[in-house]
């Protein structure tokens, strides 16, 4: 009877070591997501982070330049957290306004992939877990209103603080119409331009002539054009002064003609447009700027267990 009572507890007590690794395997798969592989601007990165990084960046890469791009990745994932740290010192991806934030967002998100689990396959398809998705809504929250104070101190006191200012100010003189002529030769240059300074109109003076290019109406806005030297022409125009000289370029012999600004319908159609990019104009690359900052100021550290991953294998 003891020999039998000995052999059922060795029994049992190989049954609880078992049920102890199998549940530590378990939970060891379960939680891998959740281990902390390192650090970045002061928050620990969880290893879910990495093995997106890793699969986003690892196409063509490897070893030491895998390695790079994944850092730099995480770094800048992080990077606008640092940066909305000087409006919002207070404010982490935990507040309860950003979470719930999030939670509209993942509602949202649910509804318009038709179900719960047509959102979890969109995640698992791109490499994404439910935690991780809502970390990177968190962010986006927060850039928002990282965004909303950044343009405020950019554009405060400027023609681009409101749309209202920026009508007023393209009305003051900034913003000009005119169509462009460019010809093969100098000669038909001066010839066109001569009738023109006589008052023919262009349709009239460049009809059945070869080797005559004319534009169609464009705007320009003073300070905002990707070609400075014709922005400077086209403003030079006036209604004393409406048809350009004439100037050799690339493409052939060129001179403007100033049309009519026809500000309702500008502004019917193409104001906002132009306020926006004009907005954008100078907010995107101080945006970059500062994120390249903050990114470069607050780098990626893994600790050993990061460190010790196959980046090239994440799966």
């Amino acid at each position: 009877f003891e020999r039998k009572a000995a052999e059922m507890k060795k029994r049992l007590l190989c049954v609880s070591l078992i049920t102890v690794l199998l549940l530590g395997a378990l939970g060891g798969c379960a939680n891998k997501e959740k281990q902390v592989v390192g650090s970045c601007a002061g928050y620990d990165v969880l290893y879910e982070e990495l093995r997106f990084a890793a699969l986003s960046e690892r196409e063509g890469k490897s070893g030491a330049e895998l390695k790079a791009a994944v850092a730099d990745r995480i770094a800048a994932d992080y990077a606008v957290l640092t940066a909305a740290k000087a409006y919002f010192p207070d404010l982490t991806i935990g507040d309860p306004e950003i979470q719930k934030a999030v939670d509209a967002a993942v509602e949202e998100a649910i509804g318009s992939y038709g179900g719960k689990k047509e959102y979890k396959n969109f995640l698992k398809e791109h490499n994404l877990t439910e935690s991780y998705a809502r970390l990177l809504l968190a962010r986006a929250e927060i850039e928002l209103k990282w965004k909303e104070r950044l343009e405020a101190e950019l554009f405060e006191g400027s023609e681009l603080e409101t749309e209202a200012a920026f009508s007023a100010w393209l009305q003051a003189g900034n913003l000009v119409r005119v169509r462009r002529v460019i010809t093969e030769s100098e000669i038909a240059a001066q010839e066109i331009r001569n009738d023109l300074m006589a008052g023919k109109t262009i349709e009239t003076v460049a009809r059945g002539r070869d080797g005559v290019d004319v534009s169609a109406k464009f705007y320009l806005v003073r300070g905002y054009s990707a070609d400075e030297d014709l922005e400077a022409d086209s403003l030079a125009l006036s209604r004393e002064n409406p048809v350009g000289e004439i100037l050799e370029t690339e493409t052939g012999y060129r001179f403007l003609i100033l049309e009519e600004v026809d500000f309702e319908t500008f502004a019917a159609y193409q104001l906002s447009t132009y306020y926006q990019n004009m907005r954008n104009a100078v907010y995107e690359p101080e945006r970059a700027a500062r994120l390249a900052a903050a990114a470069a100021a607050n780098p990626y550290v893994p600790n050993e267990f990061g460190m010790s991953i196959d980046l090239a294998n994440m799966k």
